[in-house]
């Protein structure tokens, strides 16, 4: 068994597997998968009906971002920092992002100092730019 079952199954067309007595029917092999790809097919469909208007779901995306802060142990602030420079990129999705921004933190006072610290950082970068030449 020099190459495993799933990989010949990945690769190779429906008759040879059949041929080779990887799998037992051929048409029954061939059926599943058209019933896997359209079920694939009507999510993704599902999904992009769902995420109208290039807008994405703030709900959606905050479970997902505290799932990562759980799972990798992440500082919240840091990540309300990275939410705010990916806010600042695509100032068009800015309902999404501010219903995220808004359901995220619950302390408006932690979002205040990031907020603070980043326009003191730019207006220092601004200021050394300004009297450096």
């Amino acid at each position: 068994n020099i190459i495993s079952d799933w990989l010949l199954k990945e690769r190779l067309d429906y008759s040879t597997l059949s041929d080779a007595k990887v799998i037992n029917n051929e048409k029954a092999a061939s059926t599943k998968f058209i019933k896997l790809k359209t079920k694939l097919y009507k999510n993704s469909i599902y999904f992009e009906r769902k995420a109208k208007d290039g807008q994405f779901d703030p709900d959606y995306m905050l479970n997902a971002i505290k799932s990562l802060i759980g799972c990798f142990n992440l500082d919240p602030n840091r990540v309300l920092d990275i939410i705010l420079e990916c806010f600042e990129a695509r100032l068009y999705l800015r309902d999404s992002f501010l219903k995220l921004i808004k359901n995220f933190s619950d302390n408006p006072v932690t979002l205040n100092q990031i907020l603070a610290f980043k326009f003191s950082f730019y207006n220092d970068v601004r200021l050394n730019r300004l009297f450096s030449c």
